[in-house]
């Protein structure tokens, strides 16, 4: 009965545009519950309970913006409350207590434990016999009766940006004390809700991935867009862009963030991950000049590469080795080894920077987990970290490259612009949180280093026009499992990550898993490397540029191209001792 008494004070003050009266029905208070309780014992004296139980179950919330028990009958089993059968009813019933969690939709599992618990009560009180408890247990779920809410997102152009955005709003402490408060005022108290979402951009990024890859293929594409200035996401489209079955080519789930966000479980960034490398590697004092050979393959099994445990062997007693994909390059610098993304030379720079560096400069940026790991913890002070070989939110891959392009100045994404009630009162919302993550003359360097992709490297047949600064690095998974490019100018950063999508064993069984060269089931081509990402990218960024100011970068300081010059003092003619006393008095270390 409380609970009704809260649901009747929550819809009048939501149908009264009360904000206040909302919030003080769903405060976490003594107070709260004390006046639900006398309410509730008023209301005992004027209700049957069967009229009390009929009133809750028409108030209440079944989740995909189904309210009351006829919505929820039609939405999930296409009936009328009068027509549910046992297992339908008691499925709705388990729904109650947990809308989001219990969605047979996407959690077919949790909602049938559910329905399995109400069931048992059942038949306990005597609603049911064991015989109808059985009955209801087979009953599956036949998500073909499922009917779309005409409410909510699935409506949006954009249903998976709109249900990111339903997410960020219900962490809003201004919206309610409870999620159950923030939900009730979102779906019925007529808030204006704005983000910066570019319209423009979102349909070029759409229609582009659309030209690689259809819904129904076997492989995952994202964009993601972000202003490097102020963190605000402007574009985040995938291959999958409606709601629905995978076998339909829709899909529940938001590629672009992690799986605490509704998102999947990550994708690999390949050689995205390098600029991590040399950030550690510039703020350690290696310049750019610093030289490694570089040859096709390089056998690293005796390597040890520092870490925040200890050190890790690479071979751990078998071979590693490391290649190029065939190509050898002699004795290169950094500038070259990231216009040309070589392994071999990165591989040799992250066992002298150290692992441990180079998973806290990716953490610093922006990059995360898809399962909300820390690449600080042991399972990740690996080195195939740094060929990118951990499965990340695609949106924090565009932060890290955004905090970059903001001369190391890193600011959060975020998808709210402003919120506002019905009368136009403003409700507060997280603004721009920046905080400078490292030495701006080292965000200067690496920016510079990171042209070389797009200038004359692995990038240069995706540029952006001339006029444009503009930075990036592809990146390729090990075998092509995996194609990725991010890049940016100083007013926009943007990534485009593919992946295999593992979850369609018929198209992969006896198939090797690669993008190389990889014709589609719905008829398209994907060439592998950075060709299919890169193009995304420049025409969802061109999109985007269109008409806006253009800023140069800040050119990097020499000491970070060449390291720092200075003078040796001039030992001749001294004997051994004098002559390294002059050495170690001047700051230099001696050897004989």
């Amino acid at each position: 009965t409380q609970q009704y008494v809260k649901l009747l004070l929550i819809e009048k003050a939501t149908q009264d545009g009360d904000e206040m009266a909302a919030r003080k029905a769903q405060e976490q208070s003594i107070e709260r519950k004390i006046r639900e309780l006398r309410y509730a014992i008023a209301l005992e004296k004027r209700l049957s309970k069967e009229k009390i139980l009929e009133g809750y179950l028409n108030l209440a919330y079944y989740g995909a913006g189904a309210y009351g028990v006829e919505a929820a009958a039609k939405r999930y089993f296409n009936t009328t409350a009068a027509n549910l059968t046992i297992s339908e009813s008691a499925m709705l019933a388990g729904l109650v207590q947990s809308p989001s969690a219990t969605d047979p939709i996407i959690y077919p599992t949790a909602a049938h434990n559910r329905k399995e618990f109400v069931l048992g009560q059942m038949k306990r009180q005597g609603y049911i016999t064991e015989a109808e408890e059985k009955a209801a247990l087979a009953e599956t779920f036949d998500k073909s009766k499922v009917q779309e809410s005409k409410k909510g997102c699935f409506q949006s152009p954009y249903p998976h940006i709109c249900e990111y955005v339903r997410r960020e709003l219900k962490k809003l402490p201004a919206l309610g004390d409870t999620p159950e408060a923030r939900e009730s005022l979102l779906n019925r108290g007529g808030l204006i809700i704005k983000t910066l979402i570019d319209p423009k951009m979102q349909d070029v990024a759409e229609r582009e991935i659309n030209k690689r890859i259809k819904p129904t293929d076997p492989v995952m594409a994202v964009t993601t867009m972000i202003q490097p200035k102020t963190g605000l996401i402007v574009a985040m489209a995938q291959s999958r862009p409606r709601q629905g079955d995978r076998k339909d080519g829709g899909t529940y789930l938001n590629f672009a963030v992690g799986k605490d966000e509704g998102g999947t479980v990550g994708f690999f960034g390949g050689s995205t991950f390098k600029p991590f490398i040399m950030g550690a590697a510039l703020e350690k004092g290696y310049p750019a000049s610093k030289t490694y050979d570089a040859p096709a393959k390089i056998d690293l099994s005796e390597a040890r590469f520092p870490t925040c445990q200890g050190t890790y062997m690479a071979g751990r007693g078998s071979d590693w080795k490391v290649s190029n994909g065939g190509y050898g390059y002699g004795v290169i610098n950094m500038v070259k080894a990231t216009a040309s993304s070589v392994n071999t030379y990165y591989i040799q720079l992250l066992r002298d920077v150290g692992i441990c560096e180079t998973t806290k400069m990716a953490q610093r940026l922006g990059l995360r987990s898809a399962v909300g790991e820390d690449f600080t913890s042991p399972k990740w002070q690996i080195a195939n970290f740094g060929l990118g070989q951990a499965e990340i939110v695609p949106l924090s891959l565009t932060e890290s490259f955004a905090t970059i392009a903001n001369r190391g100045k890193r600011c959060r994404p975020r998808i709210l612009e402003s919120v506002t009630t019905r009368d136009g009162n403003p409700i507060e919302i997280p603004g721009t949180q920046c905080k400078q993550v490292i030495d701006p003359e080292v965000a200067d360097a690496m920016i510079h280093l990171m042209t070389g992709p797009l200038r004359y490297g692995t990038a240069r047949g995706f540029a952006l026009p001339r006029k444009y600064s503009q930075a990036g690095k592809t990146g390729t998974g090990a075998g092509s499992t995996a194609l990725a490019f991010a890049g940016f100018t100083p007013e926009l950063a943007g990534s485009v990550m593919f992946g295999i999508d593992r979850e369609d064993k018929e198209f992969w069984k006896n198939r090797k898993q690669t993008m190389e060269h990889l014709r589609l089931p719905s008829g398209t081509y994907i060439r592998g490397f950075g060709a299919d990402t890169g193009r995304i990218w420049r025409a969802t960024m061109l999109a985007g540029l269109e008409g806006k100011e253009r800023t140069r970068f800040v050119p990097p300081k020499n000491k970070y191209l060449v390291g720092e010059r200075v003078r040796v003092p001039s030992v001749s003619g001294m004997g051994i001792d004098m002559a390294k006393q002059r050495l170690r008095e001047a700051g230099f270390s001696t050897f004989v």
